[in-house]
């Protein structure tokens, strides 16, 4: 299980199917959620099923990734709300993780910073983005370095939970 309290960047991903890290990915379905998970309260969450292709784990797995932001241990002037809600994430996490570790169900945060994406040239001027380019210590990040941390945790992990993964090459190192 992914989800994220941002939204998915797909219209209607239900049946979209992508090759990821060489294998297929079918996206099951997305939907608007209210309800509970432990204590926590979803309400209008993005819920994103991925069918992870049969073989692919060793054994089967209790993982839920949530997707966040690097903005959920940082914090930026006028971005209030943006930053709010993706702090209560990392809450959510490690609550639901602690709750549901009886059941040996992990839970994590999986937190992008710059990502290279279309989006990212969309929302930032060229300016921005060539000093973002040149101030990361290690560049922009990318969807697949996001993919594959996102992949281990759904698919390997056995003992990490309500942990923090903050992917961003640098960028809050750097306190750009």
């Amino acid at each position: 299980l992914v989800f994220t309290l941002s939204g998915v960047n797909v219209t209607d991903p239900s049946g979209y199917t992508t090759e990821l890290l060489g294998y297929p990915f079918t996206v099951g379905r997305t939907s608007k959620v209210t309800g509970t998970v432990g204590s926590f309260v979803l309400k209008q969450t993005r819920i994103l099923l991925i069918n992870i292709p049969l073989g692919y784990c060793e054994e089967p797995t209790k993982n839920v990734c949530a997707i966040g932001s690097l903005y959920s241990t940082l914090v930026k002037e006028n971005r209030i709300q943006y930053c709010m809600s993706k702090h209560a994430l990392f809450a959510a996490v490690k609550t639901m993780a602690l709750e549901m570790s009886k059941d040996k169900i992990k839970i994590n945060l999986i937190s992008p910073g710059f990502v290279d994406t279309k989006m990212t040239r969309q929302n930032n001027s060229e300016k921005r983005i060539n000093y973002l380019k040149k101030h990361i210590p290690l560049n922009l990040t990318s969807a697949k370095d996001i993919a594959e941390i996102c992949l281990f945790f759904m698919t390997k992990n056995k003992s990490i939970t309500g942990q923090n993964i903050i992917i961003d090459g640098g960028y809050s190192l750097k306190n750009l």
